[in-house]
């Protein structure tokens, strides 16, 4: 039986050609690049502007979408509770098959 998530599952390094080599460290970076589709260069510079807006050290994704940055649609929050499973990335995608997401 094929797992769910391999149907589902692309490989795509949405850095790659954009960052120096050995740099790992734009993880942030690349998951707004890919869920809202503007450019690497883009997505890099707008959290560079939102991290000096915010004076944070880094870049903090979570917390600008909290604050509503980036033109996200909507936040969802599954917060976890007591005897509970937290959702799997399959029952995720089983649940909201489209869209564009990054996951926390």
């Amino acid at each position: 039986m094929e797992n769910k998530l391999a149907r589902i599952y692309r490989h795509y390094d949405a850095g790659k050609g954009n960052r120096s080599k050995g740099d790992s460290g734009d993880c942030q970076v690349r998951a707004l690049h890919t869920a809202s589709g503007m450019t690497y260069g883009k997505a890099w510079d707008a959290l560079y502007q939102l991290q000096g807006k915010y004076r944070t050290s880094g870049f903090k994704l979570t917390l600008y979408l909290d604050y509503g940055e980036l033109g996200v649609v909507r936040k969802l929050s599954f917060p976890a509770q007591a005897g509970k499973s937290r959702m799997t990335a399959v029952q995720f995608v089983t649940k909201y098959p489209k869209g564009n997401y990054i996951l926390h």
